[in-house]
């Protein structure tokens, strides 16, 4: 591979292929399993998998892309396409639905109040909350309680 690297004409034409090689005997050596670890915790997913732990830890938190994108070390276009890749929706509809799901766990199973489900998850409006969750559920959060309660 050096010997290539000195000539630009067979860098150009065997590099990639030597590139190819020497990493695909890395991965297959005794270190491989070390490698492709240590390339997910310090790559794109490594980073995004970090800050997804992070939201999921605290869903309260205000929402801010801007700060997430640069925890990521991304551009902001850059973080929006590699969070839909990692999870299948936007950063804004993530939370929502973590959100949402949070609230419904805290009505049914720990019979919290509506407005105190709604505030604990990170919602400022109770009216808000009320409208997402029922368009989410296809129930207001109020029915949901009371049917539990009546179980």
């Amino acid at each position: 591979m050096v010997v290539v690297i000195d000539d630009p004409l067979s860098a150009r034409v065997i590099g990639p292929a030597l590139r190819r090689e020497l990493l695909f005997h890395a991965l297959c050596g005794t270190c491989g399993p070390s490698l492709v670890t240590y390339a997910h915790q310090t790559g794109d997913d490594g980073r995004l998998d970090a800050l997804i732990e992070a939201i999921r830890a605290d869903i309260a938190q205000p929402v801010s892309v801007k700060a997430w994108a640069e925890a990521a070390a991304m551009s902001l276009s850059a973080f929006h396409r590699a969070f839909r890749r990692r999870t299948g929706q936007s950063p804004l509809q993530y939370v929502k639905r973590l959100r949402l799901h949070a609230a419904r766990d805290m009505i049914l199973y720990d019979r919290a109040r509506v407005g105190d489900a709604a505030r604990r998850v990170g919602y400022e409006s109770v009216s808000q909350f009320s409208r997402e969750y029922h368009r989410h559920f296809a129930v207001a959060p109020a029915t949901a309680r009371h049917i539990t309660e009546a179980l």
